[in-house]
């Protein structure tokens, strides 16, 4: 009658596993290769990027046309300005009337450069929502960057970029 094989007895604790299972801890048997959700989170992190960019392309496309100021045209403005005061002048007798005439000129060309105001004003919003959507984009790509991965016990990285565990030493699985 043969003995019973005994199992080879485990030769070093999973830091993460322990972690993750409590106080109890794992332990791993020798040749054996950690595995790891952190594919799925880093395939979820890649998907959720590529998402929230199109969104943030489609929202700066339309923060830019949509809020894109009007092409003001002030030469007509300051040609129908100039044709009021020519008329108003040609009817004014005297200098106190005159004054009152270039009075209400100089009120439609404030009122112009008014309009002016108002039309960068836009212009500034436009910008400020496009540098809104910048800082959004700064924080999505910071938010769903990739972690970098722990340290195992053999001093090794535990997790590739492409989701797969690296083997451990004397195993018979080889790394790609």
């Amino acid at each position: 009658m043969t003995a019973p094989s005994q199992p080879t007895p485990p030769t070093e604790v999973d830091a993460v596993g322990a972690a993750e299972a409590g106080a109890g801890g794992l332990l791993r048997q020798p040749g054996s290769v950690r595995t790891s959700s952190t594919a799925l989170t880093v395939a979820t992190r890649t998907r959720v990027r590529q998402l929230g960019a199109v969104i943030l392309l489609l929202a700066a496309a339309a923060v830019w046309f949509g809020m894109a100021p009007e092409a003001p045209d002030p030469a007509s403005t300051i040609a129908v300005i100039e044709r009021t005061d020519d008329a108003n002048n040609a009817n004014a007798s005297g200098a106190p009337q005159q004054a009152v005439v270039n009075g209400w000129t100089t009120i439609d060309y404030l009122r112009l450069l008014a309009q002016q105001s108002d039309a960068a004003s836009a212009r500034q919003d436009r910008s400020t929502a496009m540098l809104t959507l910048c800082v959004a984009g700064i924080a999505l790509l910071a938010l769903t960057v990739p972690r970098a991965p722990a340290e195992r016990l053999d001093g090794r990285v535990g997790v590739e970029s492409d989701g797969t565990t690296e083997p451990l030493p004397n195993s018979p699985i080889t790394s790609s």
